[in-house]
């Protein structure tokens, strides 16, 4: 009778000491997929901003007045705004983009009393043609229309120098659970299920997926010659393809048009690039090659989407490590500092 009742606590013990050694879950690609943090958490600090250095609502009389997706709302003392006021100067508001949109910003009050002189709308690359269709549609007499002619762009020149926070504050990963009553054994069993099933398929089996690349040192994680993405960044090609390049196109310039017409405000568009598409050039897998079509979209209107995801693949050649959180969809604190600066540089060119 004892050896049964051993045997039934022992699946429970395995699953704790897994989660256990697993270490705390903080990325949201390690949460969905069941790998643990002690292999694909960052180790080395990230050196942020001591508090945000923007706002957050539409009547602060800010120049540069963001409506953004979690690019531009979800890890406040990161924030590539934060880089944009301190190497501009300009004063930075941000809302969300998942609760209002370009047109319910642009009706508010404060917004018509003291226009910002830029309207930044920042969605990432995976949800990019949905996203934008919430904001604004193609007219019905598109095709009668000129497109707007861009201007000439000025050439795009990366550094590779990343810069660096002032009065840094540096936050380090909790890799201990604080009290062993908060350990979810669903965390190791999760972990065991997942790890069998793409053990015996050789598939992926949640909205995480991993691939080798072709060299390490790219993140501070122990894996770091391992790429964990999103399972979208890789299915986004169906959804660009059934909006069409002239769409979207199209949905630019009448946004652009929308935003413009009080003659005071500019249309900045910040096309966050799936970590999918940064890392493309070191993934060895071929099948994921070529599916994004970001560059092409900043081709056609240089003067609307500045070449973040230029500076940031030219980041992760020269070397730097956690441009992406290894374990997250998100940027690290070094992708923040180089897309806030490839932004500030765009707006001082166009002011």
């Amino acid at each position: 009778m004892l050896w049964m009742l051993l045997l039934g606590f022992l699946p429970g013990v395995v699953c704790f000491a897994l989660a256990v050694r697993m270490q705390p879950i903080d990325g949201d690609l390690t949460r969905i997929g069941a790998y643990p943090e002690r292999d694909y958490g960052w180790n080395a600090p990230q050196h942020v901003f001591p508090r945000p250095l923007y706002g957050s609502s539409v009547g602060d009389g800010a120049e540069v007045l963001v409506i953004g997706d979690s690019f531009a709302t979800a890890m406040g003392q990161h924030q590539w705004q934060n880089q944009v006021v301190a190497a501009s100067g300009m004063r930075v508001s941000t809302v969300s983009a998942y609760d209002q949109t370009v047109d319910q910003v642009m009706a508010e009050p404060a917004y018509r009393a003291q226009p910002p002189r830029w309207l930044v709308l920042t969605l990432v690359e995976r949800h990019f043609p949905s996203m934008l269709a919430r904001h604004v549609s193609c007219p019905a007499d598109a095709a009668a229309r000129t497109r707007i002619a861009p201007t000439r762009a000025e050439p795009f020149i990366w550094s590779g120098d990343v810069p660096e926070v002032p009065m840094a504050v540096p936050i380090e990963r909790n890799t201990r659970w604080d009290d062993w009553r908060q350990v979810p054994l669903g965390v190791g069993y999760k972990y065991v299920q997942r790890s069998l099933w793409r053990a015996a398929t050789g598939r992926q089996s949640t909205d995480a997926w991993e691939y080798p690349l072709d060299r390490s040192g790219l993140f501070s994680s122990e894996r770091s010659d391992r790429l964990l993405v999103f399972r979208k960044d890789i299915q986004k090609s169906e959804q660009w393809a059934s909006t069409g390049a002239p769409a979207l196109d199209c949905m630019l310039d009448e946004l652009r048009r929308k935003v413009e017409a009080n003659g005071h405000t500019r249309l900045v568009v910040l096309m966050a690039p799936d970590k999918l598409t940064a890392y493309t050039p070191w993934i060895t897998d071929p099948s994921v090659r070529g599916l994004s079509e970001l560059d092409a979209l900043a081709s056609r209107h240089p003067d609307l989407i500045p070449p973040v995801h230029r500076a940031l693949e030219a980041a992760i050649a020269a070397g730097t490590p956690d441009v992406y959180l290894p374990n997250n969809t998100h940027w690290g604190i070094k992708g923040h500092l180089v897309a806030g600066q490839v932004v500030a540089d765009f707006l001082q060119q166009r002011r």
